[in-house]
């Protein structure tokens, strides 16, 4: 399931269940900018994970060799012959520049929104775009459920089919 669909989904379990307050969300996969951090606060997550974007800061030029050990910059590699050409004296502070401009950057989105954290954003502040001519609010595109809803009116969600035939005692299909 791509990230944000099964980030919504698992947010929406957690709220309908009046759990979310002990369950945090990590969202990780394809994060790189500030603006994207910011979409996956709206979204429920709690903190954001990210590989690739510092790889890539790292000096990685994605050869798709990583498994191989062949990787021709030695960013991802266990031959130590290989690593030299790693320096990371050089390369630290690239990775550091990049982590606190990231940062930088959600900061400034947080700020113009007039919000003081990354934690008060919500679906209804950010858009998503539906084709080259509009966009909308990201809660009148996907459903969001209210804190324990799931426990009150499953019937009044699109999870109702799933949440009846939920069984704790078996993940077999009952029908």
């Amino acid at each position: 399931m791509p990230l944000r669909e099964g980030q919504i989904m698992v947010r929406n379990m957690l709220v309908g269940l009046a759990l979310k307050e002990k369950v945090k969300i990590a969202a990780s996969g394809k994060l790189h900018s500030g603006a994207q951090l910011a979409k996956a606060f709206a979204l429920g997550a709690d903190w954001c994970n990210a590989a690739r974007p510092f790889m890539f800061a790292l000096g990685c030029v994605q050869s798709m060799n990583c498994h191989k050990g062949t990787c021709p910059t030695g960013v991802a590699t266990q031959k130590a012959w290989r690593q030299r050409g790693l320096v990371v004296e050089d390369k630290a502070p690239r990775v550091a520049r990049f982590q606190r401009q990231t940062v930088h950057s959600l900061r400034e989105i947080v700020v113009a929104m007039g919000l003081s954290s990354p934690w008060e954003i919500t679906p209804h502040d950010m858009r998503e775009r539906l084709n080259g001519a509009r966009s909308d609010a990201i809660d009148r595109i996907y459903t969001f459920l209210e804190p324990g809803q799931l426990l009150e009116d499953p019937d009044a969600t699109p999870y109702a089919p799933h949440w009846h035939a939920a069984r704790a005692d078996t993940f077999r299909r009952t029908q």
